[in-house]
């Protein structure tokens, strides 16, 4: 039976991201109808298919982003798609994991949003609002345990994006090379720890003192 809005029809695309909606948000028939409306009102305002806002939303329900604060993330995903050229349900995913992490309200991750904008905008060289938000994804857990915060992870993904490197092959050299070295600096091998000596501080130091200051102990 096709979920009906009026007396309109709608189209199997539709009615699959409107399906995912309900379960996402475990909502009864009324709820469902409500918030079909909902979704097809955003969708006009926004300029976008119903099916498009239908999939932030379910990227919100299965996030536990509350009723009364879906269409604050939604209008934020849409505009942030839209200006980056990125599909949205990756935006919203993206977007979603990176404010769970660093546990941002709404204006968090919007100050984040700026902050890609203008890495990308001051940066020389390959580097895209996308593949920042990609980075930032990948490597937001390892930051946040670094003591960094989003815009300074996101700042190494624009130092290094910009030199060729691809988005995959930056993340990973940040979560499995830099983040993890310097998280276990008293792990590595003596060597690599004399080199730390030889700067005239320790492992342990730079360890604590990362985790302590972030960005500002790297740059030192």
């Amino acid at each position: 039976v096709s979920i009906v809005t009026g007396s309109v029809a709608l189209d199997d695309e539709v009615e699959k991201a409107m399906v995912a909606v309900q379960k996402a948000y475990d909502l009864d028939d009324a709820g469902l109808k409500a918030i079909k409306n909902e979704i097809f009102d955003m969708s006009s305002a926004l300029g976008r298919m119903p099916e498009d806002v239908a999939s932030i939303y379910t990227v919100g329900g299965k996030a536990g982003i509350a009723r009364d604060q879906i269409q604050g993330f939604t209008q934020d995903i849409v505009k942030f798609s839209g200006a980056w050229d990125t599909a949205v349900s990756e935006t919203a995913d993206n977007a979603n994991v990176i404010q769970t992490i660093f546990k941002m309200d709404r204006s968090g991750l919007q100050a984040t949003a700026g902050a890609i904008n203008a890495i990308a905008d001051g940066m020389s060289g390959p580097v895209s609002e996308g593949g920042l938000l990609k980075f930032l994804r990948e490597g937001a857990e390892a930051g946040k345990r670094l003591g960094l915060s989003a815009k300074e992870v996101t700042a190494f993904g624009g130092a290094m994006t910009s030199l060729g490197i691809s988005t995959d092959q930056a993340s990973t050299a940040f979560v499995s090379g830099l983040a993890a070295k310097l998280e276990a600096a008293t792990s590595l091998p003596k060597k690599a720890q004399g080199a730390f000596e030889d700067m005239g501080t320790s492992a342990k130091v730079v360890q604590d003192d990362v985790r302590k200051r972030g960005f500002d102990a790297i740059l030192d």
